[in-house]
């Protein structure tokens, strides 16, 4: 993995695996129940915990590798994580509000004033392509950083 400067490569190391930079031998471990990873100026990873304690939903973390902090524990389905330009987005599954973490302001983003419903949103040279997809029409956005 490409991460805007150098290479990230996931080895074997005893019984686990870790994250380890090509250019300066850092090493994150990468926990066993990670299912996605992103990365750019940061690191993070996609936890499947399963459940909660007395839910029947699966709860879904996203966790900084560096930090090893949750920065989301959710119960909303939520896929394809991506960092783009500074930016966590992924794909939502569920009606829910359109929100992304900037990794520079170290915050998130909610976007209340759209409807409500399944999203995906995209970063490109500055650039924010939303879609979202309620009561079975799809409505595009484009986004700018500011």
């Amino acid at each position: 993995m490409f991460d805007g400067k150098e290479l990230w490569v996931i080895a074997k190391e005893g019984d686990a695996c870790v994250l380890v930079n090509t250019e300066s031998s850092e090493k994150i471990p990468v926990p066993n129940d990670v299912a996605e990873i992103a990365i750019g100026d940061s690191i993070f990873f996609k936890l499947n915990r399963g459940t909660l304690e007395n839910d029947e939903f699966a709860t879904t973390e996203l966790v900084e590798a560096q930090s090893n902090q949750p920065i989301m524990i959710t119960q909303l389905s939520i896929d394809d994580l991506r960092l783009e330009e500074g930016v966590l987005v992924w794909t939502s599954y569920v009606d829910a509000s359109v929100f992304l973490f900037d990794t520079q302001s170290d915050c998130f983003l909610c976007f209340e004033s759209l409807p409500q419903g399944f999203h995906s949103l995209r970063f490109y040279q500055g650039h924010g392509l939303l879609q979202v997809e309620t009561d079975g029409a799809i409505h595009y956005y484009r986004l700018s950083k500011k």
